[in-house]
């Protein structure tokens, strides 16, 4: 019952350390915010018994991440320029693919069993299609940004 409580109260943490580096627009208190965000993941992450996830969380997300953002502090302005911007828009497109996520998550019986009974078969394979499979996504989001970015150069180059 008190483990119910302890994660409960980190995740409420969680969600205040995102709401106020959000909100900041001090671009160190930001980045001190994210590597504090990173901290808290890698707590929760022990607490459920995932050391291992933890160990990856605090050396990439709070360690060397927020070192490679202080070093690129040096070529950012001191405060963020405050941007009247269709935050709503965020807002929808944030929450639809939230959904989506919560959606696609809830069925996956079929490719659950298909996953593990592969691995069960092959592991070398399965670790070299999980490999596979996220570099391929990776490849997948930098083409998207790149049409997005170059849509959005469209229309600015248009107005």
């Amino acid at each position: 019952m008190a483990e119910f409580f302890i994660n409960g109260f980190l995740v409420f943490l969680l969600a205040v350390i995102a709401i106020i580096a959000i909100q900041s627009i001090k671009v160190f208190s930001t980045v001190m915010l994210a590597g504090a965000y990173s901290l808290i993941s890698a707590i929760i992450f022990v607490s459920l018994d995932a050391v291992d996830v933890a160990f990856t969380e605090a050396a990439v997300g709070a360690g060397l991440s927020t070192v490679l953002y202080i070093a690129a502090m040096k070529h950012l302005p001191k405060r963020e320029k405050v941007v009247n911007d269709n935050t709503i828009f965020a807002l929808v497109v944030c929450l639809v693919v939230g959904c989506l996520l919560v959606w696609a998550s809830s069925d996956l019986n079929f490719f659950s069993k298909f996953i593990q009974e592969f691995s069960n078969d092959m592991p070398f394979f399965y670790g070299l299609f999980s490999i596979m499979f996220a570099v391929s996504l990776g490849i997948a989001a930098a083409f998207i940004r790149r049409f997005i970015s170059n849509f959005k150069k469209k229309l600015l180059l248009k107005s």
